[in-house]
């Protein structure tokens, strides 16, 4: 068992960069569950945030998240990895398609499945526009100010559990990232959805309603709006991951025109010893 807690800091996503690179020469081929550029490591570095340890047969690579941490690797293809400990919930996410080889590979580790997500994506063509309904007596806003912003975080926290909410993601305010807010008759928050675009794809990235304002449509009118303002301003789809468990949010999905693609993502823990 390796404990992570000795982690030396990567100071910059340049520094990342020279890194991996080194390490993919010393290692020969290698296999990795890391598909992010090297620039999305440079908000964690800069908040000191990012770590890496390297071992005769890989490279490990940490970002700090609060209450977890997510480990992406690249490892020498062949060798086994390293059974891992970390003083938080450790999260491994497998991109890979298929995904049973690198899933053997990190159940050989220790790691357990938690979480098995599938990618649905909605197409433009494919949108009718008749989900675009409003909730009587709800108002839609986006979110533009600190206090409704920690008030959707809370709900995040409480409605997701912190393993989906980075503490980067957090500062989606000060980002500029769209998120807008279904609001009760009497002001209170009541459902909220966070979407980021990329190009001409549109990525849906938490849709969320309070217990207390369920089954009203509040979900559905989040999503239309979030697929409407898509289209509006130039986007061809929009994509989202939803666990192969959630199956209320399968339905409300497929109901509204999204199509499973082939692409999944499964999410390994190794718990806190």
């Amino acid at each position: 068992m390796r404990s992570l807690a000795s982690m030396q800091p990567l100071a910059s996503a340049d520094e990342y960069r020279a890194l991996v690179k080194d390490n993919k020469r010393r290692l020969g081929t290698v296999r990795t569950n890391c598909m992010l550029m090297p620039r999305a490591f440079a908000e964690p570095a800069a908040d000191g945030r990012l770590a890496f340890a390297t071992y005769d047969d890989g490279l490990l690579v940490r970002t700090d998240e609060g209450a977890y941490a997510t480990l992406y690797y690249y490892w020498r293809e062949g060798a086994p990895l390293v059974r891992l400990q970390d003083n938080v919930p450790l999260y491994v996410e497998e991109t890979h398609e298929p995904c049973d080889e690198h899933a053997a590979f990190l159940r050989d580790a220790g790691l357990v499945l938690q979480k098995r997500n599938v990618q649905y994506v909605l197409a433009r063509d494919d949108w009718d526009g008749c989900a675009d309904d409003r909730v009587d007596g709800y108002a839609m806003a986006r979110c533009e100010d600190e206090a409704l912003a920690a008030e959707v975080v809370a709900l995040w926290e409480r409605r997701l559990g912190l393993a989906d909410i980075p503490l980067a993601h957090k500062e989606f305010l000060s980002r500029g990232d769209a998120v807008w807010c279904a609001l009760s008759p009497s002001g209170e928050l009541a459902g909220a959805i966070w979407w980021q675009d990329a190009g001409k794809t549109r990525l849906m990235r938490h849709i969320v309603v309070d217990e207390r304002h369920t089954r009203r449509g509040l979900a559905k009118t989040l999503l239309a709006l979030c697929a409407t303002d898509a289209w509006q301003t130039g986007m061809l789809k929009v994509s989202t991951w939803i666990s192969d468990a959630n199956y209320a949010s399968i339905a409300l999905h497929e109901g509204m025109g999204f199509c499973a693609t082939t692409r999944v993502v499964l999410q390994f823990v190794a718990e806190e010893e």
